[in-house]
């Protein structure tokens, strides 16, 4: 037996060491909002811009913080359930915790209107823009609430703003056009 265990413990590490190394994960260099946006503005088709909608969208709801993410990870999953009290109770939160991230207020913004606070919905969709200007979501909503209040002109405008970003965000071409032949060409 004690042959049979020192033979084991020669032969052994010979085996490990005569193993293929595992391969090693590798990552892809994650693509920069920057450039994610620029190839949004220029994209050729729907499909390529909701794929690039959807790694903005990605990139946007990653704040650097683990505890602001987990918190807009709450609050957007309360939002999907319908708690829009809960969601926006932690939308607070976060914005208080990470005021810099933008998709926190626009998050906020969202829930805020549903809610039909909008005195919050403006005001956390202007500090979402100030964070993040090329965000054409928070342009959306905010033309949206425009619109909804009778601001045809500045609504028009942020509208224009988001297809400047992306050509091809929903709905929202069909917005520019009405609201430009309401105005009927009034100087904006």
């Amino acid at each position: 037996m004690r042959n049979l265990l020192l033979v084991f413990a020669l032969v052994l590490p010979t085996a490990v060491l005569a193993r293929e190394p595992a391969p090693q994960a590798t990552t892809a260099t994650p693509i920069s909002t920057d450039a994610l946006l620029k190839n949004l503005a220029s994209a050729k088709t729907p499909a390529e811009a909701h794929t690039l909608e959807s790694q903005l969208d990605s990139a946007w709801n990653h704040s650097g913080s683990p505890t602001a993410d987990l918190l807009l990870q709450r609050a957007q999953r309360a939002h999907d359930d319908g708690d829009n009290d809960t969601s926006l109770d932690l939308l607070k939160r976060l914005t208080k915790v990470a005021p810099n991230f933008a998709q926190g207020w626009n998050e906020r913004a969202a829930v805020s209107a549903e809610k039909e606070d909008y005195d919050d919905t403006i005001q956390s969709l202007h500090k979402a823009l100030a964070l993040e200007p090329r965000h054409y979501g928070a342009l959306v909503g905010l033309g949206s609430v425009l619109e909804e209040f009778g601001d045809k002109a500045h609504a028009l405008e942020a509208y224009k703003k988001a297809l400047a970003i992306d050509p091809y965000v929903d709905g929202i071409a069909d917005r520019v056009r009405e609201l430009s032949r309401d105005l009927g060409g009034q100087n904006i």
